[in-house]
């Protein structure tokens, strides 16, 4: 049974003006599914201005319908969504209830638990976290735009709505670290650094993290081919807001449900492909990266990843003393980045003259081998143009000596040049 009191008709928009960044975003898209399967006519509008005001038009009717049977589409959501986790179930029924509630309608509290369900703020899902090689696997099969996003959960900490959200201004990829070190002389550590803008992280607290040399190097692979990739996706079409927030400066170009879906394609190819039987969902998540980071790291301080991963507790005892938290970091991070490079042997301390001189000689070789291979490749064509010159010149002689042999006369080489003879000449 619903209870009405006065109703205020307040629609989807004005109901989220409460609301902001993630949570904002989240109680919008639980809003849109539900009065998606209400009004199936919503589902048809591709205009985002239309669509907007179309679902405030029509959730403020709906909440005005007196005769609307709130309680059967409930119960019809309810069907729709039981795959989910009872822990995301739970959460799509509260901002159900909180926006209907906020129009004044009332539900008795036995029936709303029993739609919430006994278990709905457990997690029960059966998750994995990947393993090196597994990862390894995986990332074989991603795009290069993936690869990068995937290299700066795994190796950076990162949410996934973190990392989406990065701009290209957020990333210090030649930073230089400076600290005091155990000598007391200044020590210089050169490191890529992420910054995490406060409103781009879950908790509102700004903070940077690490990323390898091996995730550098993919992710700056994946920037110079950032804009090329881009205009590919315009002339596949899209929203127009997604790519004025990639021209400004967003470095992730997709959206989490384009991702998930890359994800579950690599995660079938790579072999890893599998669900939960009790909630259907997949075992190797994306989410998961980030416990990659903190498991596979073998941190001798465990402090280090949790401040680097943004929990609060790690973030207050590496900041307790400020002048050394960053050397903290630095070195704790350093020391756990063979544990987080998948490919690529590490190199933790700088170059030795010899081993530079070695590489540079060794990229002169290359050069070398490579004007090497452009010179033989001249050759070849040289030759090839002159056998065919040299095959029109014997059946041109042929054909010749074909036409004059009844005439006395005939074809020779002299001194390297083809000459005509004739009788007449001899005699």
């Amino acid at each position: 049974m619903v209870l009405v009191n006065t109703l205020k008709n307040e629609t989807v928009s004005e109901y989220l003006t409460q609301y902001s960044g993630g949570t904002k975003r989240i109680y919008q898209s639980v809003l849109r599914a539900f009065f998606g399967m209400v009004y199936p006519e919503l589902l048809q509008i591709k205009d985002t201005e239309e669509y907007v005001t179309s679902l405030d038009k029509l959730s403020a009717e709906y909440v005005a319908d007196l005769d609307q049977d709130f309680q059967k589409d409930i119960l019809n959501y309810k069907e729709k969504i039981r795959d989910k986790a009872p822990k995301t179930r739970g959460l799509y029924f509260s901002v159900i209830f909180n926006y209907l509630e906020s129009n004044n309608l009332e539900f008795q509290k036995r029936w709303k638990k029993n739609i919430l369900g006994k278990g709905s703020d457990e997690a029960i899902s059966e998750e994995k976290v990947p393993t090196p090689d597994e990862l390894k696997r995986i990332i074989s099969h991603l795009s290069l735009p993936a690869r990068a996003y995937v290299y700066i959960m795994a190796t950076g900490g990162l949410r996934p709505g973190e990392g989406l959200r990065l701009d290209l201004s957020d990333l210090l990829l030649d930073y230089v670290a400076k600290f005091p070190g155990e000598d007391g002389k200044v020590k210089e550590v050169q490191i890529p650094k992420i910054n995490i803008r406060h409103k781009n992280s879950k908790t509102k607290v700004k903070r940077f993290t690490f990323i390898t040399q091996e995730a550098k190097r993919e992710l700056e692979s994946f920037i110079d081919y950032r804009d090329e990739y881009i205009e590919r996706l315009k002339h596949r079409g899209g929203r127009p807001e997604f790519f004025e927030k990639l021209e400004s400066g967003r470095l992730i170009p997709f959206s989490t449900p384009t991702f998930i879906g890359m994800w579950e394609t690599a995660l079938k190819k790579a072999g890893l492909y599998a669900r939960d039987p009790e909630t259907n969902r997949i075992t190797l998540r994306p989410h998961n990266l980030r416990k990659f980071f903190e498991t596979w790291g073998n941190w001798s301080n465990p402090s280090v990843p949790e401040c680097l991963v943004g929990h609060i507790e790690g973030m207050r005892k590496i900041y307790q003393r400020m002048d050394q938290a960053e050397r903290l970091l630095v070195e704790g991070y350093k020391e756990a980045e063979p544990n987080l490079t998948l490919f690529d042997a590490v190199e933790i301390e700088a170059p030795s003259e010899e081993v530079k001189e070695l590489k540079d000689r060794l990229t002169q070789n290359r050069l070398e081998i490579l004007e090497g291979k452009d010179e033989r490749r001249r050759l070849i064509d040289k030759v090839a143009k002159q056998e065919r010159l040299l095959q029109l010149v014997i059946e041109r002689m042929t054909w010749l000596e074909e036409e004059t042999t009844e005439e006395g006369a005939w074809v020779e080489e002299e001194d390297g040049k083809i000459r005509f003879k004739f009788t007449e000449e001899l005699e």
